[in-house]
């Protein structure tokens, strides 16, 4: 009975994901109360505050997983944290929360199709110098960066891509348990973040040693802190590595996936991440990721473990001039 209830809670998880795209513009959300505007306003935007967070999250798991990277910073830090790397934004219709974005080097919004330029301006007025990552459905993230550079903005437009949101909520039967799959030490930072900053020099040609060496050491270093980075190694080092980024209880997303090159396409990297997959879902419903849909080999290897695409998402990076 417990088994049988664990798949039906996955397959209702996995399904509430399933209609319209929630990732900047959802449809017609059921309206969450939250606070009551003044007498005069129809609709306002506001500071998220600490005391919030059981109403937003309300509001957030009606798309779970798409909305998994906003659920899984509150989860992490609350409403209010430096950690966040941004600012928190309800928008309200008559007292109702419609929308609910997170501002600041990430840009992630959900919501209404209405707030998505309630959100720019609040962004282009505020948040401009901070701006580097904005994530969404391709129709939003365009109107974003077009609101966002309607003045003269100091932002210039780094790259687009197309991403597709994976789920897994069923673990592969055939795989291999590969042996020393654990998670990373606090002492072990220096080299976990060796091997994130090459994962993320591969797939974005960015190396974040460089570019901020000190916050993105201790961004690694929280990370192990928190249990959330899985590694192998062999008497060469670290040999394979995967965060998990954000955790809401319900599900994890998976990041920075890594093999050492010369242990790549023999499957062993296939086994790895099987096993880790295996174990992450004795305790969660369902695993996530993203791909970019440019990406064949990375596509062809997450739909070999088992994957499905669950919705597609549009990516503008940002850098200074």
């Amino acid at each position: 009975m417990q088994a049988t209830g664990a798949c039906q809670k996955r397959a209702l998880r996995f399904a509430a994901d399933t209609g319209a795209m929630v990732g900047c513009a959802e449809s017609h959300p059921a309206p969450v109360p939250v606070a009551t505007p003044g007498a005069n306003l129809k609709i306002e935007v506001r500071r998220l505050v600490t005391g919030e967070e059981t109403s937003v999250l309300n509001f957030l798991n009606r798309r779970p997983l798409r909305n998994i990277a906003l659920i899984g910073f509150i989860h992490d830090h609350g409403l209010e944290s430096e950690r966040n790397r941004g600012t928190f934004y309800g928008c309200f219709r008559n007292g109702w929360l419609i929308g609910v974005a997170l501002i600041g080097h990430f840009v992630v919004l959900s919501g209404t199709e209405e707030t998505v330029p309630i959100f720019a301006e609040v962004a282009r007025l505020w948040h401009e110098p901070e701006i580097r990552l904005v994530l969404g459905d391709q129709e939003a993230t365009e109107i974003f960066h077009r609101m966002l550079h309607q003045s003269s903005c100091a932002l210039r437009v780094q790259g687009k891509e197309s991403h597709l949101l994976y789920a897994l909520t069923e673990a592969a039967d055939d795989s291999v348990e590969i042996k020393g799959l654990r998670r990373a030490r606090p002492d072990e930072a220096d080299e976990v973040a060796q091997a994130h900053a090459r994962a993320y020099y591969e797939q974005l040609g960015i190396d974040p040693l460089v570019q901020d060496p000190d916050g993105f050491r201790q961004r690694v270093l929280t990370r192990i802190e928190m249990g959330r980075v899985w590694i192998v190694r062999d008497d060469e080092g670290i040999a394979f590595k995967a965060d998990v980024s954000f955790d809401t209880g319900e599900a994890v997303y998976l990041e920075g996936l890594w093999t050492r090159p010369e242990l790549r396409g023999v499957g062993w990297g296939t086994q790895v991440t099987k096993t880790l997959c295996r174990r992450l879902l004795l305790v969660y419903p369902v695993v996530c990721l993203f791909a970019n849909t440019s990406d064949q080999r990375a596509k062809a290897f997450y739909h070999r473990l088992g994957f499905q695409s669950l919705a597609p998402y549009h990516l503008i990076r940002y850098a200074k001039n």
